[in-house]
């Protein structure tokens, strides 16, 4: 489970890189690729839950939501690629948004280490709040200029990515030790157990 979570993080972090890295080669580009990716992603998306509604086992689909939610999906893909231009004004928004629920995680990286009685996690904290005050900048900072705001937002979606897999890969190994160590108290106290009950067998 934990091994899952963590690769899905490094995921999550290589891909935030990568967007950081066409939005600050292509900011002029940026808003009407993101609509068009979003639009028809939510279609497709939509489709699939349709599909694979008409395709589940009637007791497997009963009181399901897979068709609502496909329908919802796809009408929602449509208004954004009809009203781009809207839903454009918005782009910038929820992408400064991603940045301050990166740092947030961090934040919660750098707590979760505390209580895995980690020394050395101020580190995690500073990170974690550059994310939160670059998101919040750009979000309320009022950029003037369409390309300058999403050449931000990719030097942001960059930091990011890597702060957030250099924490990821931090955690996993205070994890990794703290739960190795777990393993070894819990085998010594069974051991201890086992010897305590020999030892009275004997007296017996």
């Amino acid at each position: 489970m934990f091994k899952n979570l963590k690769w899905t993080a490094v995921a999550i972090s290589v891909v935030c890189i990568l967007a950081g890295v066409l939005l600050v080669m292509f900011p002029g580009a940026s808003a009407d690729v993101i609509s068009n990716i979003i639009g028809y992603s939510l279609i497709l998306s939509g489709a699939v839950n349709v599909v694979t509604y008409f395709l589940l086992d009637l007791q497997v689909s009963l009181f399901r939501n897979d068709f609502v939610i496909g329908v919802v999906l796809c009408l929602l893909g449509i208004l954004v690629i009809v009203e781009k231009e809207a839903f454009q004004n918005l782009i910038p928004f929820l992408l400064s948004i991603v940045i301050v629920a990166s740092g947030v995680t961090k934040l919660q990286n750098a707590i979760d280490m505390r209580r895995l009685k980690a020394k050395k996690n101020m580190g995690q904290v500073v990170l974690a709040l550059v994310s939160i005050v670059f998101g919040l900048f750009v979000m309320f900072g009022k950029i003037n200029g369409a390309e300058l705001l999403f050449t931000l937002i990719g030097a942001g979606f960059i930091y990011s990515g890597i702060t957030d897999l250099y924490s990821t890969i931090c955690v996993s190994s205070k994890v990794q030790k703290y739960y190795t160590e777990l393993e070894k108290e819990k085998y010594a106290e069974t051991h201890d157990i086992v010897d305590a009950k020999v030892v009275e067998e004997d007296v017996k």
